[in-house]
Parts: C-alpha cells; structure tokens; sequence
C-alpha cells in the first residue's frame, strides 16, 4: 500500500542546525572503550594488553595458523588492496565450449575474429 502521506510531517523533521541525537552515546562507553578497559584489566601480565595480543599472533603463526599470519601480514606490510572496479569500452562476448567425453579445447571450432569497431 502506497504511503498517503508522501512527505513527513513538519513535527517529525529535522529541524536545520539541530541534532537529531542531541543527548548522543555516553562518553566511555563504546564498544571500544569497553574493550580497552577489559583488556587493561586481564592482561596484567604482558606489558600491555596489545603486547599480549601480538604475542599470541606470533604463537599461532608458528604453528602454522594462516590467519595469524595474513593478520600479521595485512599490519607490517599493509592490506593488499581488493580492487573490484574495472574499466572496458565495450561489449564482451564470452563463449564457453565444452566437450562431453572430455576437455578436449583443442578441437573447437576457433574463435570469431573481434571487431575492431
């Protein structure tokens, strides 16, 4: 059902220049600083909490865990970076050949020649 009312009602927008959280979240108390506090607490051992952390990155590397190591990885060489844009002019055309008894390319017909144009 379409909405009969297509645009809010004047007391219910925004009004220019105020907020519309005024009050907004409580200093301290993101899920960051939470964390922080936490930590600081638990790792009292280690230097610090980050130290810890690192050290047990380093532990499950040497033992061959793949995802210690590209963490490792993506914070001393940087994140390699995932490229998802791609510029073409034109229209592709892809063809797929496929052989019941095997993949046997070689024998296809070949290709159509691209039109330069």
């Amino acid at each position: 059902m379409a909405n009969p009312h297509p645009l809010p009602s004047p007391a219910t927008q925004f009004k220019p220049g105020q907020s519309g959280n005024p009050g907004g979240r409580p200093k301290g108390e993101s899920f960051a600083a939470l964390m922080r506090e936490l930590l600081d607490k638990e790792h009292r051992k280690a230097p610090n909490w980050r130290a810890a952390i690192v050290a047990r990155a380093l532990q499950l590397a040497e033992r061959g865990d793949l995802d210690a190591m590209k963490w490792i990885a993506d914070r001393t060489d940087g994140k390699v970076k995932d490229e998802t844009h791609h510029e073409h002019g034109g229209e592709v055309t892809i063809r797929v050949v496929r052989d019941r008894v095997g993949p046997a390319l070689a024998d296809a017909p070949p290709l159509p020649a691209e039109d330069p144009g």
